[in-house]
């Protein structure tokens, strides 16, 4: 993701243009990969605070200019936002969909990998 940001250069781009490619690109990854697999808590924070940092132009080292508070971006845009999805919202949905997967699930991968050692503790 790192790279990525360098090669777009945070100072070239408006502050809209940035919150489009935090929502259309960077975002996009750690999704597909939260979807499909359990990602720890402290990674998904750093990915919040990575695009925390290039839509308010740190990138560089700069300060960068606070116009709009970060919780204000992530909410939906029918309530004034703009419709950022931080992952430190949407990580427990995101458990809780692995979790209902196990229960339900017999014939799953996470349900053969993980009813050996945990048994059916989560019933």
């Amino acid at each position: 993701m790192m790279s990525m940001l360098g090669v777009w250069g945070g100072k070239l781009i408006s502050l809209a243009g940035r919150i489009s490619l935090v929502k259309s690109v960077l975002l996009s990854y750690p999704t597909y990969h939260s979807t499909n697999s359990m990602v720890p808590k402290h990674v998904l924070a750093e990915i919040d605070k990575i695009c925390k940092g290039f839509i308010w132009n740190k990138c560089d080292g700069n300060a960068g200019l606070h116009s709009v508070s970060w919780d204000l971006l992530c909410k939906p845009r029918r309530w004034g936002g703009l419709g950022i999805n931080s992952f430190s919202i949407k990580a427990g949905p995101l458990r809780a969909k692995h979790a209902w997967r196990y229960i339900q699930g017999k014939e799953t991968l996470l349900h053969k990998v993980l009813f050996p050692s945990m048994g059916a503790t989560w019933k």
